[in-house]
């Protein structure tokens, strides 16, 4: 059985640990309180309200995988990435600025920015997780960027 609980709490920690990574770049980024949504009819305030990083009147996205790879997107070991759900993505308001994809096991980081959003396309997949199907916004590696970029883009936006 998935541990929704202990997934999000795992999740945040990674939050906290790219919101780290920014401030050493000089960038401010708040992580919002840990929440949890006790029932099905909390899901979908949560999925409305809750957001991961925020910079300024911005916000990122972090997805964490236990997976092997570095700063360099390239070095994800497969061609496409799972951004989010498409209902997740879709309920988000304001939609985040890009998605920050975080290795588990090396700490490597690269962005995948939401501008590129019109270039994923929706795939029907199994979580096996979760066990259950899902639409879900695939991108390809390609349109992932260094964390530098996104760091440049803050600093520039003067956030």
């Amino acid at each position: 059985m998935f541990d929704y609980k202990s997934a999000m709490e795992s999740g945040h920690a990674f939050n906290k640990i790219v919101a780290m990574r920014l401030e050493s770049e000089g960038i401010s980024a708040e992580v919002p309180e840990f929440s949890f949504a006790q029932s099905k009819e909390e899901i979908k305030e949560y999925t409305l309200n809750d957001k991961d990083i925020i910079v300024g009147n911005q916000v990122i996205e972090v997805k964490s995988r236990n997976l092997n790879f570095s700063d360099n997107p390239e070095s994800f070991p497969y061609d496409d990435l799972i951004i989010d759900t498409v209902s997740g993505y879709e309920a988000k308001d304001p939609k985040p600025i890009a998605y920050v994809m975080v290795s588990q096991n090396t700490g490597g980081m690269f962005v995948f920015p939401t501008a590129f959003s019109k270039s994923w396309r929706v795939e029907r997949k199994y979580d096996r997780y979760r066990k259950h199907e899902d639409n879900f916004y695939l991108a390809p590696k390609e349109l992932a960027r260094p964390f530098s970029q996104l760091v440049n883009k803050l600093k520039d936006t003067n956030v």
